[in-house]
């Protein structure tokens, strides 16, 4: 599939993917990352294999959680092209989107992260070898969301 025809599949699924959403892990997850904020920013998310950015435009029309940042990271530079053009002025939180495959972003120095969300990723990973690694992106204190189909 050529990149301008998986970003339309992307752009497409978003529907299907917000009916799909466990409402209980959603609530649970946005209420862990917003508890601890309450007087002050809001937490540090990381995304992996964000795509276009259908999850920011989620978090953003919803509005229950207001990230202090939001890291988006995905190995296709189309995608984050796309996502650059369609969040560069609609994101309410400050945003950074890379283009990077995750041993090449787990190899950089960063400072851990409140939430790490994959939604839709860690079915394309070995969980044994990969969980341990992702685990390090989340601070202390911090907590990590998936959901595979």
């Amino acid at each position: 599939m050529d990149d301008g025809s998986f970003i339309r599949y992307l752009a497409s699924k978003r529907s299907v993917d917000d009916r799909a959403l466990n409402r209980l892990v959603w609530d649970a997850m946005i209420a862990a990352a917003r508890d601890p904020y309450a007087r002050g920013d809001g937490p540090r998310v990381l995304e992996l294999g964000g795509g276009i950015g259908t999850m920011v435009d989620r978090v953003a029309e919803e509005g229950r959680l207001l990230p202090g940042s939001w890291t988006m990271i995905d190995a296709q530079p189309a995608l984050i092209a796309k996502a650059r053009q369609r969040l560069a002025h609609t994101a309410p939180f400050p945003l950074e989107l890379i283009a990077t495959d995750l041993d090449a972003y787990l190899a950089l120095p960063f400072r851990p992260f409140d939430l790490v969300i994959a939604n839709a990723f860690l079915d394309l990973l070995d969980p044994p070898r990969a969980l341990p690694r992702l685990a390090g992106c989340a601070g202390q204190g911090g907590s990590s969301s998936s959901r595979s189909r």
